[in-house]
């Protein structure tokens, strides 16, 4: 997860210093010059074992569209929440440290506007699943992107029900 993390970040800083290089190239840019090529500008931008992957793309777009979809892959809000809710300070770690970790944490999970039951219940889910003794259940929900409550105690009792009878 973390090298996932790393990777993400990696690319959303490229493409943002991409971005402000182009955005600057166009304000610099003379009014009767030829139009900036921005596709030839992000091509230039990107290192040789890079440049396979979007070497048949045409438009900036494409290029962009292509570099997400192989570098930034689908979160696991459940593996992200259970990241958040189960981080413990550190042996020598700061409170300030401690809470910057939770804080960096927290930006990976998806949270939406929801009611006070549906608080509850995602909140119950999260120390459910935090506090599950078995790891192997606990991998097997939150390889799961989206599970409800019952969902999570419905698959965690199959999975302890045939973790008992193996």
């Amino acid at each position: 997860m973390k090298l996932l993390l790393l990777k993400l970040r990696r690319l959303t800083y490229w493409l943002r210093t991409v971005n402000d290089y182009i955005d600057y190239l166009g304000e610099c840019h003379a009014e009767d010059a030829p139009a900036i090529n921005r596709a030839r500008i992000i091509i230039s931008c990107l290192s040789p074992s890079i440049y396979p992957l979007v070497e048949e793309d045409e438009t900036f777009e494409q290029i962009v569209a292509t570099l997400k979809a192989a570098y930034i892959k689908k979160k696991n809000n459940g593996y992200a929440r259970h990241l958040l809710v189960s981080r413990h300070p550190q042996p020598g770690e700061s409170v300030t440290e401690y809470a910057q970790t939770l804080k960096s944490l927290a930006k990976e999970c998806t949270f939406g506007a929801v009611t006070a039951d549906e608080y509850r219940a995602e909140l119950t889910r999260d120390a459910f699943i935090n506090g599950l003794s078995s790891p192997f259940i606990r991998q097997r929900i939150l390889e799961k992107d989206e599970l409800n409550l019952v969902q999570a105690v419905e698959l965690a009792d199959g999975l302890d029900r045939r973790e008992t009878y193996e």
